[in-house]
């Protein structure tokens, strides 16, 4: 399973509103940050078969769709 430092959106404009661009986030905080605010989650968020991706591209999930088929 992807841990939360994969699926944290650490570029996204609502981190650097809530001042935490730069501090260092257990693993705990990044999940309690997302589900108070879901914008802190990379998207897409996918589970194809047995692989799960996160963030990927339209040819990247084609992709994978295809080899799951």
């Amino acid at each position: 399973m992807a841990g939360a430092e994969n699926i944290f959106a650490r570029r996204s404009p609502s981190l650097k509103k809530l001042g935490l661009a730069d501090k260092v986030l257990s693993d705990d905080e990044m999940i309690n940050l997302m589900l108070q605010e879901p914008k802190l989650m990379r998207r897409p968020l996918l589970k194809v078969g047995d692989k799960i991706m996160v963030g990927a591209g339209n040819a990247a999930v084609e992709e994978a769709i295809a080899e799951a088929g």
